[in-house]
């Protein structure tokens, strides 16, 4: 083992057993659980599991930066990829409830710069839950559909010009056209954009003061992002800043924002309601969908899920994943206030069953 990677070693180890000694937990079992998923690998970032305003465990492992050799800590600010589409799907639903959109309006009608020959067959209740049939511009590019230089209205140009990838309403595919299509129909009709929006009706009623669309605003530190070839992402500032999902945030504010899921202070029962019924399921997903297929049923902006919750007994669960800059995964019970959020600064898959299994064999 050459000098270089014995040092990173021992860092990550360093960061780790630190980490662990500082962490408050009422349960030695889940701290081992942890500790051990780390070790295997599994683990590089931060998790925080909670049951209501009682939190298990908040905590980080790993490498924030290798340069400095800083550690990972619960406080880091982290990026938060596709689980902005909750915020997003909050956000329309608030419109929706004012009576400026309507769920069956057409796409076209609201944002009528889309020039896709068939946005006005395209509904918003399909672009909330995936039913529309645009192409995916994220994968359109990964795939060389689409020039990988391709940013911003520049993309959604690009998919004016595909044609579907199903008969809208007919099947179910992940679409992050979509989300950035919401996020300009809240920025046209709110004449805001779609950060100070976020930060007006959703951030500061919930407290969430480390939350923040655009990067820049960051008040702790973002750790390095390091990818799968080795090489790292030093400066996320400028990242994500098209409308729809992305942006930045903490352990202690994704908590505050799963907690309030179902709060009349941000939407009203029937709206609640409409986001948390399974519209899409992976039944039918198209051929080739990535994840393939989708793994869990969807609603509008969130995922639908029973998980296990005490012994054999499941619930019904909420939240959403996400990937890009690293991975992430929260999920709210929705009859408990039990909470899970995994974050990881390198990509790897940030559901940990043996988590869910743990809590569910310890109530």
């Amino acid at each position: 083992m050459n000098t270089l990677v014995l040092k990173l070693v021992m860092l990550i180890l360093a960061g780790g057993l630190w980490l662990s000694a500082q962490a408050q937990t009422v349960d030695p079992g889940l701290q081992q659980l942890v500790t051990r998923l780390y070790a295997e690998g599994k683990l590089h970032g931060g998790i925080h599991i909670a049951e209501g305003n009682e939190v298990l465990l908040s905590q980080a492992w790993g490498l924030a930066d290798d340069v400095n050799q800083q550690v990972l800590t619960p406080e880091h600010t982290f990026g938060i990829n596709s689980l902005g589409k909750m915020f997003t799907s909050i956000l329309i639903m608030q419109m929706v409830e004012e009576g400026l959109i309507a769920l069956d309006d057409p796409l076209s009608k609201h944002y009528p710069a889309f020039g896709h020959p068939r946005a006005g067959d395209i509904t918003i209740h399909q672009l909330l839950s995936h039913r529309s049939g645009l192409p995916d511009y994220a994968m359109a590019q990964i795939r060389g559909i689409m020039p990988s230089k391709l940013r911003g209205i520049e993309r959604l140009n690009a998919v004016a010009t595909m044609n579907l990838d199903f008969e809208p309403d007919t099947r179910f595919n992940y679409s992050n056209t979509g989300f950035y299509l919401l996020g300009l129909i809240i920025e046209r009709y709110r004449n805001d954009t779609y950060g100070n929006q976020l930060r007006k009706r959703l951030f500061e009623p919930l407290d969430m003061q480390h939350t923040a669309h655009d990067p820049k605003e960051a008040k702790t530190t973002i750790p390095v992002y390091f990818q799968g070839d080795g090489s790292a992402v030093r400066e996320v500032t400028g990242s994500n800043l098209e409308p729809g999902d992305g942006g930045v945030s903490t352990l202690q504010d994704l908590h505050k924002f799963l907690a309030a899921l179902g709060s009349e202070n941000l939407l009203n029962a029937d709206s609640w309601n409409l986001m948390f019924t399974r519209h899409s399921l992976p039944s039918e997903s198209i051929k080739g969908a990535w994840p393939p297929p989708h793994q869990d049923p969807y609603g509008y902006g969130f995922s639908i899920m029973d998980l296990r919750y005490s012994g054999d007994r499941t619930a019904k669960a909420v939240g959403h994943g996400g990937a890009g800059l690293g991975s992430n995964y929260v999920v709210r019970y929705l009859d408990s206030p039990r909470i899970v959020i995994v974050w990881n600064n390198i990509f790897k898959n940030p559901v940990l069953p043996e988590v869910f299994e743990y809590i569910a064999n310890s109530n």
